[in-house]
């Protein structure tokens, strides 16, 4: 169970030899609750964690104190740990550790399942939409069908992965099923439900016109869902759901004496889950996001996870019989969403709600594409696809948050467009609104808002190595984060800057939605647009030099000025980018706005390339950090210029 190799007496440490200079380890006792990562610890009371008597033992090092001042997880991942307890009397308390049967419990899950429903109510109530031609999988006759008016039913969310799919039989499913459908029927089976959801087989794979009407409906589809089952484990669809069909969980190592159990403790699911192969692909995520409940199975133990709560076999929960403070008071200590929370500080329930103001549904969009375009596509076409659910979800709300090819822009009032939106419905909005026929771009924060959707750069710049080296995708337009594989990052920007009052130096933006048709940004028939069409301020080469820095590196710089460079396409090296600005070969650099991040401002500069037929690519992004802005504006035209965008 332990790993025992360095460990020896304390007496054998050299002369002279600190603590913290030691290299030897050494077995230690700490409180079981030291390992307790999906727990919330800091709300615990004292008394409370007194009153447990589970021991966890651990080989740590022998300056453990100062090398992991925080947390006894890491040495204990790296070295092994045991639990040691009771064998009778503690099995109900809350925290208390739990031997992991060798197949799937769904007692335990049922209980979860109930309690979730009796006591979530305020954050894990579903408001059912019906879904135009959904398909359901009969568990009980086997065999695809028209899915019942408000019907429950479960969906499955999983790795596709590399493997050949079998035939199909006449009642619509393989005839040599997958490990994880065969699986996924035996478990929905189990807790009591009928009908389960699989998007290979609910959803007509070779119907393009229905296959993209279901694509469309995948924020109704997964929100619809009794419970979302989550294949975590493995790397295709073969794999299978451990401890249910063939494929069996890895053992937990278990000592039994007269009084005690020793038993070795299990990695953390959340840590298992969020280092899986499904965690890297991008339909999963807009799976987790939009589903209720989460029922994850690892190589080890299931993991369950709602809007309210996470639970996993390995530690146990309050009994059923407890009054309904504990069972808040547990919701404390073992929080929902703990791992799709794209903000961290949006507090409890559903990452998307309606009690957000426009500024957090801003952020949490932005954020959302932040952890989206950190994961995989196997088909770079499904780029928007894979997070269409999400878009529809945030354009739903009392704020809805709208787009344009993925860029989010905030619409004043509380504007709602679901379906199709009939043309000149919008000025008719803005005029009963406004009292004006249609916004001008300086009267309109639709431009504040989305200048900031388009400042996102990329992580990696086109001088890393692929991977993460960014790749364009160029069915999608290069001023969205779609039109490019690689994860993408935002400057965390105060939400009252996006009621500020507009930049006279900002770009006026206008969106091209075909040759001959030319709309305001605000125009709702334009989310899906061909080309954008800026007239910008140019930022002059001349403010810029590519010098030394004081570590003897080279740099480029604005003036005396830190300048952040974030290209995803370029020359060979960032002294070609900058010369070739500076003799005006194919770069152009326009002013897009100045962000105030954490008491300075920020000038935020797009990078565009020529094309041969003179239209514009975006290529990245500068960032001219601490420079007031009156200095700044001394290196912009006087006169803007046009530029068409694709």
């Amino acid at each position: 169970m332990l790993s025992a190799s360095r460990v020896k007496p304390r007496s054998s440490s050299r002369r002279g030899e600190t603590d913290e200079e030691s290299d030897e380890d050494e077995l230690r006792a700490f409180s079981f609750f030291n390992i307790c990562r999906g727990a919330n610890v800091f709300g615990m009371d004292k008394e409370f964690t007194r009153s447990h008597h589970s021991i966890l033992l651990a080989v740590v090092p022998t300056n453990f104190y100062s090398k992991y001042p925080n947390s006894v997880e890491d040495p204990a991942k790296e070295n092994g740990c045991v639990v040691c307890f009771p064998s009778s009397g503690i099995a109900q308390d809350t925290f208390a550790p739990r031997l992991i049967p060798s197949r799937f419990d769904s007692g335990r899950v049922l209980q979860w399942l109930d309690n979730c429903k009796n006591f979530h109510q305020e954050l894990c109530s579903r408001n059912l939409s019906p879904v135009r031609g959904l398909k359901l999988i009969d568990c009980e006759r086997l065999t695809v069908v028209d899915g019942p008016d408000r019907a429950s039913y479960f969906a499955l969310s999983y790795v596709w992965g590399n493997s050949k799919s079998s035939p199909l039989n006449d009642e619509g499913l393989p005839e040599n099923p997958p490990h994880v459908l065969s699986d996924a029927i035996a478990v929905t089976k189990a807790l009591e439900m009928r009908y389960l959801w699989v998007d290979k087989y609910c959803i007509n794979q070779d119907d393009k016109e229905t296959k993209l009407q279901q694509i469309n409906s995948m924020d109704f589809i997964y929100e619809n869902a009794d419970l979302t089952i989550v294949a975590a484990a493995g790397f295709d669809e073969n794999y299978g759901l451990p401890g249910v069909g063939c494929r069996l969980r890895k053992a937990q190592v278990v000592a039994k004496s007269r009084n005690a159990i020793i038993a070795s403790i299990p990695i953390n699911p959340q840590q298992l889950i969020s280092s899986s192969r499904w965690m890297t692909r991008g339909w999963t995520y807009q799976e987790a996001v939009l589903s209720t409940r989460l029922l994850a199975f690892t190589d080890e133990q299931i993991y369950f996870e709602c809007n309210s709560m996470n639970c996993c076999e390995s530690v146990s929960g309050p009994p059923a019989n407890q009054p309904y403070d504990t069972r808040t008071r547990y919701k404390l200590w073992f929080p929902g969403n703990e791992i799709f929370r794209p903000i961290d500080d949006m507090g409890s329930g559903s990452i998307i709600n309606d009690n957000l103001d426009e500024g957090d549904i801003f952020r949490v969009f932005e954020q959302a594409i932040v952890a989206y375009t950190a994961r995989d596509l196997r088909f770079d076409s499904d780029s928007l696809n894979a997070f269409s659910g999400i878009i529809r979800k945030i354009g739903r709300q009392k704020i809805p948050v709208m787009q344009l090819q993925g860029i989010p822009l905030l619409l004043p009032g509380t504007l709602r467009f679901e379906g199709n939106v009939k043309p000149g419905a919008l000025t008719k909005a803005w005029q009963k609104l406004w009292g004006i026929a249609t916004p001008e771009p300086e009267q309109s924060k639709a431009h504040t808002s989305f200048l900031f959707g388009l400042s996102w750069r990329h992580q990696y710049t086109c001088w890393d190595r692929p991977p993460v080296r960014p790749r364009r995708r160029p069915e999608f337009p290069s001023w969205s984060w779609a039109g490019w594989a690689g994860k993408v990052e935002f400057s965390l920007v105060a939400s009252e800057q996006l009621l500020e009052k507009p930049d006279p130096y900002r770009p006026l933006i206008e969106v091209e939605v075909d040759s001959d048709h030319i709309a305001p940004l605000e125009a709702p028939e334009t989310f899906s647009p061909q080309a954008l069409r800026f007239n910008a301020h140019c930022v002059l080469p001349s403010g810029f030099s590519y010098s030394e820095t004081r570590s003897g590196s080279k740099a480029l710089f604005f003036l005396d000025y830190a300048l952040s460079v974030y290209l995803s396409e370029g020359p060979e090296s960032l002294e070609q980018f900058s010369q070739q600005w500076q003799e005006g070969q194919q770069y152009k650099c326009i002013y897009i706005k100045k962000f105030w991040i954490a008491g300075t401002y920020l000038e935020s500069i797009m990078v565009l390339k020529s094309n041969p037929d003179g239209t514009y690519s975006r290529i990245g992004m500068l960032e001219v950090n601490y420079c007031p802005f009156r200095e700044f504006k001394k290196y912009l035209s006087k006169e803007r210029m046009s530029f068409r965008l694709v």
